[in-house]
C-alpha cells in the first residue's frame, strides 16, 4: 500500500446528450444502410432478371425438312453447312416428333403448344389460282399464341412467312408486330425482308423473329448451282419432274421405287434444302446472333420418297414424315449450365412453346400439352412420357404414339393397330401388335386417353376473304 490509504471508487461516467445523439445517428445510419443494401439487391435481381433474357430469340422452321438430311442426324451430303454449324455447338434432340404429317396442324401445335386433337386446327384448302388458303380453320383470337406470349414477355415480334397455308387472314399473324407474308416465296425473299428489318430488330431491347422457309416443300425447283443437283444425272426432261401437279403424283409410274425419275425427284428436293440453308446463312450474317441469342431450328414435318409407297407428305405417320430435326443454340447464361450436346429421348414440337417461354423467364399463358425441354434435359426426365402425333383427314384418322423404343399406330374408324420396335425395325416393316399384345394394349390405353382429352375450342372452318 506504500503508506497510501484505500482507493476511492471512481464515479460512473454519464454519457452526455451529444454522445447519445451520436449513437442514435450511428444506429439510424446502420439501419438505413441495411435497408439500402436490400433495396440494391432487389434492384439488382430485377435488373438481372431482365438482362438474363436472350436479346434475340430466332425460331426457324424449314418446311418438309427430313432429319436425315442434316449432318447432326447422319446426313452425308453436306447440304446444310449453316444449320450444321449451329448444331455442332448446340443441343440436338435426336428423336423429335412432328405433331402431324402436314403444315397446318403441326404449325398450330408449335404456335399453341397443343396436339392437333386438342387445338382442332386440322383442315385447310388452297385456292388453285392464288396458291393460298381458300378455306381454313382459324387461329382463335382468345388463345394466346407463342408470339403473343413473347410480346407479353417484353419482346418485339417479327415474322416472315412463305407458306400459303399460314395466312394472316386465318389469324396466323396474331401476336406479331410485323408479319411479312408472301405465299411460296423462296428463301431469298426472306433474306430481303430481314435485310430491310435488320436495323429495327437490332434496335429493340429484345426481339423474337420467326422465319418459315418453304423451299423444301413440294414443288421442287431446279437449282443448277446446287452441289446436291448433279446436272450430269439430271437431263433436261427431268429438271421439271419436281413440278408435277400434286394430284397427279400417285399416278406417275416414272416416280416409282428405284426409278430414274424418283432419283431426280429426290435430288431436286435436296437442292431446295441446300438453297434454303444458303439463304439462312445470309440471314445469320445480317442479324449476327451472339452469346445473348437463342436459336431454335426445326421442321414442321418430313417428306416421303416411296419408303412406304407414298410421295411427299400428308397421308401417313411413318418415320420419314414424323422424325424431324430440332436444334437449340442456347445463350451463354443458359448454356453455362452444361447441358448435354445430344438428347436421345423422344420429344415433341408441342414442347417448343413452353421451352421458348421458359428461356425468356416466362410461362405459357395457357395450359399446354408440352414441356420445357431445358428443364427435362437438365433432370433427365423419365422415359415413361408418351409422345403423340395426329393426322385427321375427312375419311380416316391416324394416331401415332411413342413409348420408349416402341411406336404404336391406330387407324380409325377401322381400328387397325400397328406396333413396331424402332430400335430393331427402323424401316417399320414388322407389326408386333399380336406378338406383344400387352405392350400394344398399354399404349392403346394411353392413345384412348389422348383422344378423350377435350378440345380446347371448336374452330370453325371458314372461307378466307
Amino acid at each position: 500500500m506504500d503508506g497510501q490509504g484505500p482507493l476511492e471508487p471512481e464515479a460512473p461516467t454519464i454519457p452526455s446528450q451529444s454522445s447519445k445523439n451520436l449513437w442514435i445517428k450511428i444506429l439510424a445510419n446502420g439501419i438505413a444502410g441495411i435497408i439500402s443494401f436490400f433495396i440494391l439487391v432487389f434492384l439488382w435481381r430485377s435488373c438481372h432478371y431482365r438482362t438474363t433474357q436472350p436479346k434475340l430469340v430466332l425460331l426457324v422452321v424449314f418446311d418438309s425438312l427430313r432429319a436425315d438430311r442434316l449432318a447432326a442426324y447422319g446426313g452425308k451430303l453436306g447440304l446444310t453447312p449453316n444449320i450444321d454449324k449451329i448444331a455442332s455447338s448446340g443441343l440436338v434432340f435426336e428423336h423429335a416428333v412432328a405433331p402431324s404429317s402436314w403444315t397446318v396442324p403441326s404449325m398450330a401445335s408449335i404456335f399453341l403448344g397443343l396436339y392437333p386433337t386438342r387445338h382442332g386446327i386440322v383442315s385447310a384448302t388452297l385456292n388453285p389460282a392464288t396458291k393460298t388458303i381458300q378455306k381454313s380453320h382459324f387461329i382463335p383470337s382468345e388463345y394466346v399464341t407463342l408470339a403473343e406470349g413473347m410480346r407479353q414477355a417484353g419482346y418485339a415480334t417479327f415474322g416472315c412467312e412463305t407458306s400459303g397455308f399460314i395466312n394472316p387472314q386465318a389469324g396466323w399473324d396474331q401476336g406479331f408486330d410485323i408479319f411479312e407474308f408472301r405465299p411460296w416465296a423462296g428463301g431469298d425473299w426472306i433474306t430481303k425482308q430481314i435485310s430491310a428489318l435488320a436495323d429495327m430488330i437490332k434496335n429493340e431491347n429484345r426481339a423474337f423473329v420467326f422465319l418459315h422457309y418453304t423451299d423444301p416443300h413440294y414443288p421442287y425447283y431446279f437449282h443448277p448451282d446446287s452441289v446436291a443437283v448433279r446436272t450430269s444425272e439430271l437431263p433436261p426432261e427431268l429438271q421439271s419432274i419436281g413440278q408435277i401437279p400434286f394430284f397427279e403424283l400417285p399416278k406417275r409410274k416414272d416416280l416409282g421405287p428405284n426409278t430414274p425419275g424418283l432419283k431426280a425427284f429426290e435430288m431436286l428436293y435436296n437442292g431446295e434444302i441446300e438453297f434454303a440453308d444458303r439463304e439462312f446463312g445470309k440471314v445469320l450474317d445480317i442479324l449476327k446472333p451472339d452469346q445473348f441469342s437463342l436459336i431454335a431450328i426445326l421442321a414442321d414435318h418430313g417428306e416421303s420418297f416411296q419408303e412406304h409407297g407414298k410421295l411427299i407428305h400428308g397421308e401417313t405417320l411413318f418415320e420419314e414424315i414424323l422424325s424431324v430435326p430440332l436444334i437449340l443454340q442456347l445463350p451463354k447464361r443458359i448454356a453455362s449450365k452444361k447441358y448435354p450436346q445430344k438428347f436421345a429421348q423422344h420429344v415433341s414440337l408441342v414442347d417448343i412453346y413452353p421451352t421458348l417461354m421458359g428461356a425468356v423467364n416466362g410461362v405459357p399463358p395457357n395450359p399446354t400439352d408440352g414441356a420445357n425441354l431445358l428443364a427435362l434435359v437438365k433432370r433427365s426426365y423419365s422415359s415413361d412420357r408418351i409422345i403423340f402425333s395426329d393426322l385427321v383427314l375427312p375419311d380416316y384418322e391416324k394416331i401415332a404414339a411413342y413409348s420408349k423404343n416402341f411406336k404404336y399406330q391406330l387407324t380409325l374408324p377401322e381400328k387397325q393397330k400397328f406396333l413396331i420396335d424402332l430400335s430393331q425395325d427402323p424401316s417399320e416393316s414388322a407389326n408386333l401388335a399380336e406378338s406383344q399384345k400387352s405392350t400394344a394394349f398399354s399404349i392403346d390405353n394411353a392413345v384412348q386417353d389422348h383422344l378423350s382429352n377435350p378440345v380446347v375450342w371448336n374452330p370453325v372452318l371458314k372461307e378466307a376473304k
